[in-house]
């Protein structure tokens, strides 16, 4: 995610979306090129973003604000 998102940086929602979508996409890939499995805790992140930004897509200016990386 750190690749993708920074820090006190401010997104359009459709933006953070798509950069999460690709960012955890590359993160499942990894595992499943390595374990041979998805990660199924970066897809379910993924739908909690996606769940989330869904009840915000009728704000044209909806903002995603980064604070910190845990």
């Amino acid at each position: 995610m750190q690749d993708f998102l920074t820090p006190g940086e401010s997104y359009a929602l459709a933006d953070f979306v798509a950069r999460s979508r690709e960012a955890l996409g590359i993160a499942s890939e990894r595992v499943r090129a390595k374990f041979g499995f998805a990660c199924s805790q970066a897809m379910d992140q993924l739908a909690e973003i996606e769940s989330q930004a869904a009840r915000f897509q009728d704000q044209p200016d909806a903002r995603v604000a980064v604070v910190a990386f845990d």
